[in-house]
């Protein structure tokens, strides 16, 4: 018999407490947040309204949450279109059909599904079966339909063990499919995965777990006429049923002629036009373009700009760029005049010049106010409105009359496009909403007054259209400033070049408020207002560029998810979530 040490012994002991050390670690480090599967069936019937299914088993940490997010989009663009599904969430419950408390709403792009209840906690592992219905999941293409559908999505901040997809059809599965999948982060074209199908479903799933942020998208091309959608008579069962609705448009136009003879048509509109010399003595020529049009265009802000200069607010200095600024290699720089007091000048001319010159600042290269003056857009052009219905030539701002004609005519396109169940209604009052819209522009209203006004000013524009020479002449020897002071009236009549040729060879300098190295050679009004057209048309695009912003939906590949196309992500569905 061999006796054992009390070394060995002792050497066992040890690495018994060992373990159990080790065993106890383990046991008290906190449960991992992630998803033990993730399996999915797709249901398409002939209608082609697909019906999901998703059956996710989710650990929750130690920490106790109340249940799970789950965040599908459902705006996606194609090129430069916006393509929209619509997502019809049914029933939220555990795998034994036990119904979960939860709430459903649209939140940037995103169909978010808020599942549990705030009184209740849970922990461990619970399961979620997600039932919901999706429009206009399935794309045809030239010799075929494909469903392409992101099976878990790629927004999840957690790991996935296991994921699956299942693919039902009402009618037999044909075995002429085209199948692919894709693994990984959003754009990854990998293909850890795999997929096989039977005559009566087709299965996709992935290789192994899916780590933080990737997921599992699956491609499925068949055959034209598998899915055959609504028939012809669904289509035209409405007109049938109806066709009284088709009255509506009609209907429509006579209430808006009503009001548009009531509230929006001016009164004596047909007054006669007499020859003025003068402008009205009270409207600045941006107050002039916005009565004459009814609305504060951008000519009507860069013709005050030109008055500004010519009454000696400020002056407009052509230099030569290498930036190209709009295609142009000319800039100009507005100089402030130091000692003009600005008491007398109207809101929306001090409005001006504070975007102009920001800061104290004296001078300014209108390239630097690219991106920059758009700010000052909507603040100016409401000064505008709002000075002249204050002076009693509109009833109220025209801008607001037509926001509110297109907001009504934009709410019944869309909300019939989207709410209706059949395609007739759908056509009659978006028609409907369509003439609405178009009869905005003619709803806003001059008082008396105001067409008064617009009168005298059109018999002024009428004096400029003409512009005939001999009578230019006689005005100019009696008022050698008339060219620069109607000039900026001209522009917002689009008449600059008619009044510039009144009076070709009656000046050879330019004016003191614009210097340019081009007029060495000589001075010609022509010249000068082609010259001037140009800085306006700098300053109208430097005036309302605004930063691009990024916007909209997820791109998706507008050839589908064959050919090339393909990648991670790269369908309809998926998205994200996680617990709350």
């Amino acid at each position: 018999m061999v006796k054992k040490t009390g070394f060995s012994n002792g050497k066992s002991h040890f690495i018994l407490y060992l373990f159990v050390f080790f065993l106890l670690l383990t046991l008290s480090l906190p449960a991992a947040e992630q998803i033990n599967s993730f399996d999915v069936d797709v249901y398409i019937p002939d209608d082609g309204i697909v019906r999901v299914e998703e059956n996710i088993e989710y650990q929750f940490p130690d920490e106790k949450r109340r249940g799970i997010i789950r965040k599908i989009p459902y705006k996606y663009t194609f090129g430069q279109n916006n393509y929209n599904l619509r997502i019809d969430v049914r029933n939220v419950t555990d795998f034994e059909g036990n119904s979960y408390k939860y709430s459903v709403k649209e939140d940037n792009g995103y169909v978010e599904i808020k599942i549990g209840d705030p009184d209740i906690l849970v922990t461990g592992v619970k399961d979620y079966r997600i039932e919901y219905f999706v429009k206009k999941a399935i794309r045809e293409f030239e010799g075929y339909d494909e469903f392409f559908w992101n099976v878990t999505g790629t927004e999840w901040n957690l790991p996935i063990l296991s994921s699956s997809a299942h693919i039902y059809f009402e009618a037999d599965i044909p075995d002429e499919l085209r199948m692919d999948c894709f693994t990984g982060k959003y754009g990854s074209t990998e293909k850890n995965c795999t997929f096989n199908s039977s005559r009566d479903s087709v299965v996709y799933s992935s290789d192994g777990e899916l780590n933080p942020y990737q997921g599992l998208t699956l491609v499925l091309g068949f055959p034209e006429g598998l899915v055959k959608g609504p028939s012809k008579l669904d289509q035209w069962y409405w007109f049938v049923r109806d066709n009284l609705i088709y009255t509506v448009p009609f209907f429509t136009l006579l209430i808006l002629f009503f009001i548009w003879h009531k509230f929006g048509r001016d009164p004596y509109k047909n007054m006669p036009i007499a020859v003025r010399y003068e402008p009205p003595p009270d409207l600045t020529p941006a107050e002039a373009g916005t009565l004459y049009d009814e609305r504060a265009d951008m000519i009507d802000l860069t013709s005050t700009v030109i008055d500004l200069a010519v009454r000696g607010y400020l002056r407009i200095e052509e230099i030569e760029t290498t930036k190209y600024l709009f295609l142009s290699d000319r800039d100009y720089r507005l100089i402030k005049t130091a000692d003009k007091a600005t008491d007398d000048l109207m809101p929306h001319e001090i409005k001006i010049m504070e975007g102009l010159f920001k800061g104290g600042q004296s001078d300014v290269l209108i390239s630097e106010l690219k991106n920059k003056f758009y700010a000052n857009l909507k603040t100016i052009k409401n000064s505008i409105y709002h000075q002249l219905v204050d002076k009693s030539y509109f009833l109220s701002n025209p801008d607001r009359i037509r926001a509110t004609y297109k907001t009504i005519g934009m709410i019944i396109i869309f909300g019939s496009l989207f709410i209706l169940p059949s395609l007739v209604p759908k056509l009659i009052f978006a028609l409907s909403g369509a003439m609405i819209v178009l009869f905005s522009g003619y709803m806003p209203r001059k008082t008396r007054r105001g067409v008064t006004v617009n009168h005298h000013l059109l018999g002024f524009r009428e004096f400029i259209e003409r512009a005939e020479k001999d009578r230019i002449k006689t005005l100019a020897e009696e008022d050698p400033a008339i060219f620069d002071r109607v000039l900026p009236y001209a522009l917002v009549f689009g008449l600059e070049e008619k009044w510039a040729d009144a009076f070709s060879g009656m000046f050879t300098e330019p004016p003191n408020w614009y210097s340019s190295n081009s007029y060495s050679g000589g001075f010609s009004p022509h010249i000068f207002v082609n010259d001037l057209g140009r800085s306006i048309s700098i300053m109208n695009k430097s005036f309302n560029s605004s930063p691009k912003n990024s916007s909209g939906g997820r791109s998706i590949s507008m050839g589908g998810g064959f050919g090339g196309g393909g990648f991670s992500g790269g369908g309809f569905g998926g998205g994200g979530g996680g617990s709350w």
